[in-house]
This record gives structure tokens, C-alpha cells and sequence, in this order.
């Protein structure tokens, strides 16, 4: 063996080989660090992607949001919103969560309550596909309107009964539509496909918002002046949120922005903690 080679595998390799234990801990060290900074970043990016696209999907064609407490507000604001110079179109909109019976390995579903008389203006549903009058399917009580995906979770189909725990008990849900697939900007996406649709005044009953409103999203005239439409919203919504979608979003943003920093640190000491052991 000619002497530099000689001395690189003595300076090098041999310690390597003669104390394996400790050169596996140091290759682990640095392989574990890299691993956990890469899917921290990983987690980070597909988190901001996903609300992001769940907020950009709920908002659909908004020009305004209004917006109150997780308790909602008197469903009659609707009218007050209507009223304002420069509103084309107000949509209402109540959320809830809706749990799934003991035993379900999932937490639960997001619940979209809907009037099919005004959501055209805001949201897609492609629900002209899979029912033959869709106003008349959701405005039976206890009627819903499932994603694909949540259908082949759950092996629906259309007339199968999905159990949902409301405000009253575990109740039945008939199913009388499944949201095709190809539907992809449409408001299927929101809570990632995890989320159910229903008549608004049904969603109220069944979750205990009799008499409230979770959101009213706006759409503006096309000649109207969207900032002095704003400030009129807020002025007549003293109580309110009234923003526009971009800026929901980019709230969103900047609320997770910190843990972000802090999972970003953490990664951030592994990789120091590798070159330490290294």
C-alpha cells in the first residue's frame, strides 16, 4: 500500500472500523438530523398549502368576507349586509364540526351549511351532476352531500346513512349525492375533502346555531368600489370581520408563522447536535 494511502486509512477509515459503535451513533446523529430538518420543512410548506387551499375554496368567488366569533351571529345581519351600496350578491354560511360515533378511528367532519338559492354566486359544487333537483335533496332535514374521497373512506353511496354526533345525540344522515372528483376547485377541496354539505337552516338545528350565521361572504357589483364597500361593511358591522380572502389567508399565514419558527429552530439544533457528535 503506497504510504499516502496508507496514512489516509490510518487517519481515516481505521478508526472507523475499529470503533464501529461509535462511528454507527455518529452516522445516526448526522442522518437523524438531516431527516427530522427536512421533514420539518416538509410538514411546514404542506400545512401552509393545505389551509391555504382549504381557505381559497371556502372563500370560492368572494369579493368580502364578514366574519364573527366561533358562537356566530343573528342570522339577520344578512339583511343589513344586502342593504349596503355596492353588495350583488350576500351569501350565508354556518360551520360546525361534527363528531363521529365511538369507535371511529377519525375525529370528525366538517359540516357546511348552504343556501342552494344564493351559493352559486360564491362557490362550485358541480351538484347538477349526481342529483336530478339538488335545492329539493338538501332541504330535506336530514339530507347531505358528501366529497368523493369521504365517500370511498367511508363506503358511501348514494341513499347510505352516515351517523353523525349533533348537538341532540348521534343522528342519521342520508346521503343523496356524492361531489365528483374532477370538482376540484370547487368547495369539495375545504377541510381537505373531509367535510359534509347541508341545508343551512338543517345545519342550525342539528348544531345548535338556531337563529345564527357563522359567515356571509360578499360579492361585490362589478362597478362597485371594493374599498369603499369595505369600509362601508365595517362601519355598519361595528362587531364584525369584514376582509377580503387574500387577507383571511394571509392572516392565517402570519398566526402559524411562529410555530413554524420554532419546529424550524428545532431542526435547526438537530443538525447542530449531529455536527457535535460528527
Amino acid at each position: 500500500m503506497r504510504p499516502r494511502l496508507r496514512a489516509f486509512w490510518l487517519l481515516a477509515f481505521r478508526p472507523l472500523v475499529e470503533r464501529l459503535g461509535r462511528s454507527t451513533l455518529t452516522v445516526l446523529g448526522v442522518a437523524f438530523g438531516v431527516a427530522l430538518y427536512v421533514a420539518i420543512a416538509v410538514v411546514n410548506d404542506a400545512t401552509t398549502t393545505h389551509f391555504t387551499e382549504a381557505m381559497s375554496s371556502l372563500a370560492g368567488g368572494a369579493t368580502l368576507s364578514v366574519r364573527g366569533s366561533s358562537a356566530g351571529f343573528p342570522e339577520d345581519t344578512l339583511e343589513k349586509v344586502e342593504a349596503i351600496e355596492g353588495v350583488d350578491r350576500a351569501v350565508p354560511l354556518v360551520l360546525a364540526r361534527a363528531r363521529l360515533p365511538l369507535g371511529d378511528a377519525e375525529h370528525g367532519l366538517a359540516v357546511l351549511g348552504v343556501d342552494m338559492l344564493r351559493e352559486g354566486a360564491v362557490r362550485s359544487y358541480g351538484a347538477e351532476d349526481i342529483v336530478d333537483d339538488p335545492l329539493e335533496a338538501l332541504n330535506q332535514p336530514d339530507s347531505i352531500i358528501v366529497p368523493a374521497p369521504l365517500a370511498r373512506e367511508k363506503a358511501l353511496g348514494v341513499g347510505s346513512g352516515l351517523v353523525l354526533v349533533t348537538t341532540n345525540g348521534p343522528r342519521t344522515f342520508t346521503v343523496r349525492g356524492v361531489l365528483p372528483e374532477r370538482n376540484e376547485a370547487g368547495a369539495a377541496k375545504a377541510f381537505g375533502g373531509r367535510v359534509v354539505f347541508m341545508d343551512i337552516d338543517a345545519a342550525r338545528v342539528s348544531f345548535g346555531k338556531e337563529g345564527r350565521t357563522d359567515r356571509i361572504d360578499v360579492v361585490a357589483k362589478k362597478d362597485a368600489d371594493v374599498e369603499k364597500l369595505e369600509r362601508s361593511l365595517k362601519s355598519a358591522l361595528p362587531d364584525l370581520l369584514v376582509e377580503r380572502p387574500a387577507s383571511e389567508i394571509e392572516a392565517f399565514r402570519r398566526m402559524v408563522r411562529s410555530y413554524q419558527a420554532v419546529l424550524a429552530d428545532l431542526s435547526r439544533l438537530a443538525l447542530i447536535v449531529a455536527a457535535f457528535l460528527v
